[in-house]
């Protein structure tokens, strides 16, 4: 949301000053915690809790993956298309339309580190197909651009 605000409702925060940040931050805390506003509405991709999954029983373990079955639809393709984004809570509004058609979602945290774009070719050298990467920065607010290789 504060970054939706740059360029609209102010210049960015310069220096150590944060104060347009926090006051995003403090007010969509209380529109969320009054009910004014979904908490599903933001999401958070940077903590989560990491821990094996498990089964009750092999008939449960069998049938939770019976149901995430799901047939890869590109592995036919000549080329590989993928959406990176420039942040974890962009992802979080662009995930359920790839998710829904089985592509990639590239999240790259403001810049992406030089070991994450090199295993991003590795895999591409792998797969030996051309790939279309959709780069979003804020969907509705900026185009997108689109990078063939």
């Amino acid at each position: 949301m504060y970054y939706l605000g740059v360029g609209l409702l102010w210049d960015k925060d310069t220096g150590h000053s944060r104060k347009n940040y926090s006051l995003v931050v403090r007010e969509l805390g209380h529109l969320r915690e009054t009910g004014r506003m979904p908490w599903e509405w933001i999401t958070d991709g940077t903590r989560m809790a990491r821990q094996e999954t498990q089964y009750d029983t092999l008939d449960d373990a069998l049938q939770r993956h019976a149901e995430s079955y799901r047939r890869n639809l590109w592995a036919s393709q000549r080329r590989r298309v993928e959406v990176w984004v420039e942040s974890d809570s962009v992802g979080g509004v662009v995930e359920p339309v790839t998710s829904a058609w089985g592509v990639g979602l590239y999240s790259c945290r403001g810049q992406s580190s030089k070991t994450f774009v090199w295993e991003a070719a590795q895999q591409y050298a792998r797969q030996g197909k051309p790939v279309t990467v959709t780069f979003c920065v804020l969907p509705g607010f900026s185009e997108c651009g689109v990078t063939s290789h």
